[in-house]
């Protein structure tokens, strides 16, 4: 849904999922995936950073500080990240 709503303002959009985070936040252990959350999300950065990343689901804003933590760890360029909830 993400996608077809972006793509008229923005041409460039990539979808990646994180199987197993929503549970992880569940039982209080998304902070325990740091190097699950860096496989993750260093291929979103190839062949360069992305300008944001969305947070797709209800569960991930609950793990935003592991992601920006685990951005910064792998030396990842920092982006903004957004809570679809609080856009709607």
């Amino acid at each position: 849904a993400y996608v077809n709503a972006l793509q008229p303002v923005c041409p460039i959009v990539v979808q990646s999922a994180c199987p197993g985070l929503a549970d992880a936040v569940e039982a209080g252990k998304a902070t325990d995936l740091s190097a699950q959350l860096a496989e993750w999300l260093i291929p979103l950065w190839q062949p360069s950073a992305p300008d944001a990343l969305i947070l797709g689901c209800t569960h991930y804003p609950f793990a935003a500080k592991a992601i920006e933590t685990a951005i910064k760890t792998a030396g990842l360029s920092a982006v903004p990240l957004f809570d679809p909830a609080i856009a709607m």
